[in-house]
């Protein structure tokens, strides 16, 4: 999230002092990616891995501090937890409900007199139900209302404030077998009763529906994810999907509907997984999807893409970190998303390398160009420092064939280098360069803006922009 142009991050870490007990992590960062200050939260409710990828939101409060949800691993509810501005925690509250024995893909989100958890809880019979529940500021629950039958799969994946006493309730509902799926989109009042409700057909054309957004002539804004192909394989079929973004009106009447992306295999969530409104009223999306690599295999990347009102594709972006060179069991994804004062993009998430996970954010300009890309593992328990810029000097620039590399700063030595271009894809990494000066043949890059990244030493990062003529 993003707090008077800071870039706050919410996820999971592991402390090594405590016999790698992992816990929250809440992390600070400035608008250049410097760490500021992060801090390792445990305590019993909390548990061990309790948060995965989707599964929690880090909200502002009205007293400056941050509110929070995560599902501890193995445990059977919920928790909220409180802290102050410096991540201090002041209360952590946690939800049990009769004849629950699991919840799955969590959410909090802000309400003018407090908040709404909503997510999937299962019954006994392995069979899940979504649910909402409204808190107070003090995490107290005001009511809790389940939908769906306890007979069949229904989930809740979305809920977003309409006005002051509606809300936007999107569902996942099972249709005449465990194998089909309808979307469905509720809209209830602020005590939880249903006022309209819109189905659509199985396998729906704009897709199972993963969020919604209020449009600003009463339609919504729908993304989702659309079957493409069924793949015959026992004991299950394969659906092969494509990410969508639609436009509804007010009535539920489909206006357009547009497909991104690459097909693949729904439990793959190939998707998006957040969109906000961008500083000119368009909208950018973040997820995950993959690249080819080969003839047989492809690696995860983080996706971006900024949508036009029409949903049309601005521009589109498909980065992978610096953890160079990458192989096909590389997993990157983008979670979150803000916007800074300048119109500035930051987008936040995961880049694994099995069997390390690292924080990763990106920042980019409105228009999508990369501004700032940072990559490193992260002390839960200490702040690093400042990271300084390194004096850096290339030419020719622009370059045709061999490009001149001299570093002023010795001490700063060695350094590696990896050459990143306009779409975040690494053309080329050389982990050990250990000279002061150097030259680098750029013969066989195409034509076009690179970005030459160099890490040194002491932990600093530097970027370069080269210009590549052909």
């Amino acid at each position: 999230m993003i707090d008077n142009d800071t870039i706050i991050g919410l996820g999971t870490s592991e402390d090594s002092l405590t016999g790698f007990v992992s816990g929250i992590t809440l992390m600070k960062f400035d608008t250049l990616g410097n760490l500021l200050t992060a801090k390792l939260l445990q305590d019993t409710l909390i548990g061990p891995n309790p948060l995965f990828i989707r599964w929690g939101s880090l909200l502002k409060t009205p007293d400056g501090g941050y509110i929070m949800n995560v599902i501890p691993f193995l445990f059977a509810y919920p928790v909220i937890l409180k802290t102050d501005k410096d991540f201090n925690i002041e209360f952590i509250k946690y939800f049990e409900e009769p004849e629950t024995f699991d919840y799955f893909q969590c959410e909090l989100k802000s309400l003018n007199d407090g908040y709404i958890l909503h997510g999937v809880l299962f019954r006994p019979n392995g069979l899940g139900d979504g649910f909402v529940r409204k808190l107070d500021l003090t995490g107290e629950t005001v009511w809790m209302k389940v939908f769906g039958a306890y007979n069949k799969n229904e989930s809740i994946v979305d809920v977003k404030v309409k006005n002051d006493s509606t809300y936007v309730v999107s569902m996942v509902k099972e249709a005449t077998s465990p194998t089909s799926s309808f979307s469905s989109i509720v809209i209830i009042d602020q005590y939880g009763n249903e006022l309209q409700t819109w189905n659509s057909e199985p396998e729906p054309e704009i897709g199972y529906i993963r969020g919604v957004l209020s449009a600003n002539d009463g339609g919504y804004f729908v993304y989702g994810l659309h079957v493409e192909e069924i793949l015959p394989s026992p004991p299950f079929d394969t659906k092969l999907v494509l990410a969508t973004f639609s436009k509804l009106d007010e009535d539920f009447n489909l206006e357009w509907i547009k497909k991104y992306g690459k097909k693949a295999d729904l439990s793959s969530e190939v998707m998006f997984y957040n969109f906000v409104e961008t500083i000119d009223e368009e909208y950018i999306g973040v997820g995950k999807t993959s690249l080819p690599q080969g003839d047989t295999t492809s690696i995860s990347t983080g996706w971006l893409m900024k949508f036009s009102k029409e949903g049309d594709s601005i521009w589109s972006r498909l980065d992978l970190s610096d953890l160079s060179p990458h192989t096909d069991s590389d997993r990157h994804a983008l979670g979150g998303v803000g916007v800074l004062s300048s119109g500035s993009i930051i987008a936040g998430g995961y880049a694994e390398r099995w069997p390390d996970s690292y924080i990763w954010l990106i920042k980019t300009t409105n228009d999508g160009c990369i501004d700032t890309l940072y990559c490193g593992l992260v002390s839960g328990t200490q702040s690093e420092p400042p990271k300084a810029q390194q004096p850096v000097s290339i030419y020719p620039n622009p370059a045709s064939n061999l490009l001149h590399l001299t570093i002023t700063d010795m001490a700063a030595l060695p350094y590696s280098l990896s050459v990143v271009d306009m779409s975040g894809r690494v053309c080329s990494a050389n982990n050990e360069v250990a000279e002061g000066q150097s030259t680098m043949d750029v013969s066989t890059l195409p034509a076009g803006l690179y970005l030459l990244c160099f890490k040194f030493a002491n932990g600093e990062v530097h970027f370069e922009k080269v210009n590549i003529l052909r």
